[in-house]
């Protein structure tokens, strides 16, 4: 018989529910929370809870959808153009943005691509604990 172990997971901030979408090899996982501003993505990571709340997002729309093993996030938001994708990159307490938002015009909302990229290119703005290069 197989033996499960089940882990409750409540993002601090989530008074209204916590939900759990993604987890990579190292344990790290990725979902969403909702309070009262709306939904926003959390990262957990070594029992810390980071809120991913995408720069180019109105807030309480954004998701994290997943994570991969070489800790890049994939997720969705909205703002006042539409729904979009974006892509994030975990290294230690600094987050970074390769492409953001991910749209196109034959896709208008496009989910990023999980698959590993190469190093960020173009112009780069700074938000408090997040760097998104577009």
């Amino acid at each position: 018989m197989s033996v499960y172990v089940y882990t409750t997971l409540n993002a601090p901030a989530g008074t209204n529910g916590t939900g759990a979408h993604g987890i990579n090899d190292s344990g790290q996982i990725v979902g969403t929370y909702q309070n009262a501003t709306g939904k926003h993505g959390f990262l957990e990571s070594g029992g810390t809870y980071i809120t991913l709340d995408d720069p180019y997002a109105t807030l309480g729309t954004t998701n994290a959808s997943d994570i991969n093993d070489a800790g890049q996030i994939v997720g969705s938001f909205q703002n006042a153009t539409g729904s979009h994708g974006f892509h994030l990159e975990w290294r230690s307490t600094i987050l970074w943005a390769p492409k953001a938002p991910l749209q196109t015009a034959s896709a208008p909302f496009q989910t990023a691509p999980a698959a590993p990229r190469p190093g960020s290119s173009g112009r780069t703005r700074t938000q408090p604990a997040c760097t998104a290069s577009f």
